[in-house]
């Protein structure tokens, strides 16, 4: 019976010892991020032209399409050409269209509009 009595006090004081929030402070820490350094490519096709980083890897779709693929920070630019024909308003809310799209995954997609009288060029970013 004695014994039964000490067990449980050990036990007892045992839980009130052993649950004590100890409050231990995270340790500083930083981002480290580290690109490694390309030299730059031309690329040019019958329509455009542009440099591009010697890391990415270029995939043709169609002849109006590819995709510039950055294995090493996988991440892709997907890039479309299509020729103005009398048919500029489609064009641009077809571009407008597939920006917005994409706002439930980035944040902080605003409007721009483009103007340049001079040169008769109006646009929207």
């Amino acid at each position: 019976m004695k014994f039964k009595v000490y067990l449980i006090l050990f036990f007892s004081c045992l839980v009130v010892v052993s649950c004590q929030d100890e409050a231990l402070p995270k340790p500083k820490a930083q981002l480290r991020l580290e690109y490694p350094t390309g030299a730059m490519k031309m690329l040019e096709t019958p329509d455009y032209s542009f440099e591009y980083n010697s890391m990415a890897r270029i995939k043709r779709g169609s002849r109006s399409s590819l995709t510039v693929e950055y294995p090493t920070l996988n991440g892709a630019i997907f890039i479309t050409h299509k020729p103005v024909e009398q048919n500029l308003n489609t064009l641009l809310v077809d571009a407008q269209k597939l920006s917005y799209e994409h706002v439930g995954k980035a944040d902080n997609i605003l409007e721009q509009r483009f103007v340049n009288e001079e040169a008769d060029v109006y646009g929207m970013f």
